[in-house]
């Protein structure tokens, strides 16, 4: 691994950290007092903090992210260039015995692959698994789901057909199309949410799966991986996005 990174990325992870912060401080700011305030020093103060705290986060995210990419490019030879080296003594030993030359060609001519390459289907069930079992028993908590304020927007948007680019027509479209076609069939506006919002359950928790597998191809340690799926599946702000 490097000792340092690049200059130029060390400034992206300057800038990112700047503008999160600015977009945190002062998008509570719009939240609490519909306004903004810039002669406000608490906020100042806020966002200096923030940048130092998110500023260092992304260093060492870019210098992990440096490490599994050095890590898979030293990954182990496949095994085809291991059974292509003994292939001349399986040619000596095919002349006295003619009947496994099939057999030796098969060996020999079958696919490489890396070990990394293939992993178990067990293991991507057991992590959609309990990502969906956590985070169903939440959606049954809070059934019909988190409807806050901006879906019921989009919602209506649907229902008056008067569309706006406030957010992405194409979610817009589905989220209300959903909600209605389920509340014409059931004849209940919470059923119509509750089936949407079970639909974008499962389609993000399919999403962490393969971020999960995609981590076990990289070879990242297992501990770190049951603490990703750990906090996937508990940390209340991420269940909350996800319902």
């Amino acid at each position: 691994m490097k000792t340092r990174l690049p200059f130029r990325r060390v400034l992206l992870c300057l800038l990112y950290g700047l503008l999160l912060s600015l977009a945190i401080t002062y998008g509570h700011q719009l939240e609490t007092l519909n306004h903004l305030d810039l002669s406000d020093e608490k906020s100042f103060l806020l966002c200096l903090l923030l940048t130092g705290l998110f500023f260092p986060c992304s260093l060492l995210l870019m210098r992990f992210l440096d490490f599994v990419a050095e890590r898979s490019a030293l990954s182990p030879a496949p095994k085809s260039t291991l059974s292509s080296i003994a292939a001349p003594k399986s040619t000596l030993s095919s002349i006295a015995a003619p009947k496994k030359l099939s057999s030796v060609g098969a060996q020999t001519t079958s696919p490489s692959f890396k070990p990394s390459d293939r992993i178990p289907l067990s293991s991507g069930v057991l992590s959609f698994l309990c990502l969906f079992l956590s985070h169903f028993t939440v959606l049954l908590g809070v059934y019909p789901g988190f409807f806050v304020y901006d879906t019921s927007e989009m919602l209506q948007q649907v229902i008056t057909r008067s569309f706006q680019d406030h957010h992405p027509l194409i979610h817009t479209l589905f989220m209300g199309g959903t909600i209605k076609a389920v509340e014409k069939l059931s004849g209940s506006w919470n059923t119509g949410i509750f089936v949407y919002t079970f639909l974008q359950m499962i389609v993000i928790d399919l999403i962490f799966t393969e971020i999960l597998l995609w981590l076990k191809k990289c070879g990242v340690k297992r501990c770190f991986r049951l603490f990703s799926l750990l906090y996937l599946s508990l940390f209340p702000p991420v269940v909350m996005f996800v319902l």
